[in-house]
């Protein structure tokens, strides 16, 4: 249904770009960055970030299910839990981006979400995750929204595939080490210490997204 969908979008009609054959190697890739530092200053911030949410992020449900005994019902609870709660809240959100733009949703949000994984530590019992996770959704709604708008802010048309393009690539680099790494801090000193961790890197990502990246068009 979802490909159904998608099939019946109209795309307004383009004229091909040129676009060299040598724009995703390495070296053209690290020449973009060198050319715009405001985007290699974006792309640092969201290695870092992503790093952080990995950190983290692939171990809740684990957590949920090895510490505080959640039922499949219960860690179901919990999904959903997010995904309601975040509904409402992008169109608050969505309000407030036309009000205030991109940036500065992304600063408030950005800095209420790394509260997160630190109310993970103090969780006894397998409801309370779904107090988290309510939570969780109203922050990631307002988030998501305006990453997307804020990526094209930054970027011009004629760059703006490209620019998209290293900037999942940065995600997927800085998501598979938070991972990796997530899962060795677990192994050696358990889950409050990826809890507390990943809470620190995602503030430490907000914080050079403040200082150094900029609304550029």
């Amino acid at each position: 249904m979802s490909t159904l969908s998608y099939a019946d979008l109209q795309e307004p009609p383009t004229a091909p770009l040129e676009v060299a054959p040598l724009t995703y190697t390495p070296a053209a890739i690290l020449g973009t960055l060198r050319s715009d530092r405001n985007f290699m200053a974006y792309c640092i911030y969201i290695m870092i970030w992503n790093f952080g949410l990995n950190l983290a992020g692939p171990f809740f449900t684990v957590y949920q299910v090895q510490v505080l005994k959640a039922s499949a019902v219960m860690v179901g609870f919990i999904s959903i839990a997010s995904t309601v709660s975040s509904l409402p809240a992008q169109r608050y959100f969505g309000h407030l981006a036309d009000r205030w733009g991109a940036r500065r949703v992304l600063l408030l949000t950005g800095f209420l979400i790394p509260i997160l994984p630190w109310l993970w530590v103090f969780t006894t019992a397998s409801w309370q995750p779904i107090l988290i996770n309510i939570y969780s959704g109203i922050i990631w709604g307002g988030y998501n929204l305006a990453a997307f708008n804020y990526l094209l802010t930054i970027t011009k048309p004629e760059n703006r595939a490209r620019y998209s393009a290293m900037a999942q690539i940065a995600v997927a680099l800085s998501t598979a080490m938070g991972a990796a790494l997530g899962g060795e801090i677990v192994t050696r000193w358990g889950y409050v210490a990826i809890f507390v961790s990943s809470g620190v890197v995602r503030l430490i990502g907000s914080l050079v997204f403040a200082r150094f990246v900029k609304e550029t068009h």
